[in-house]
């Protein structure tokens, strides 16, 4: 699967600013979340998909600050957003 983060029409990525605005022990929990997905699609280990509505849907995982939840959009069945 690949992984793709939003970016607005001038360039800046809000998913990005917010994965940087966390302890870094849970940036590097996002981004080895990101590398599982990768890998091993919706097997990713600790982590629960959640379908929401259409082609939206829900990302649930715990790091060290907490619990976190990640929306994004399936644009292929092997792309998200």
């Amino acid at each position: 699967m690949h992984v793709l983060f939003y970016k607005t029409s001038s360039g800046r990525s809000p998913v990005r600013d917010f994965i940087d605005e966390q302890l870094p022990a849970d940036q590097v929990r996002f981004f080895d979340l990101i590398t599982e997905i990768e890998n091993h699609g919706f097997n990713a280990s600790r982590t629960i998909f959640k379908p929401l509505e259409g082609k939206l849907w829900e990302i649930k995982f715990r790091a060290i600050g907490g619990g976190f939840r990640v929306l994004y959009a399936m644009i292929d069945k092997d792309k998200m957003v």
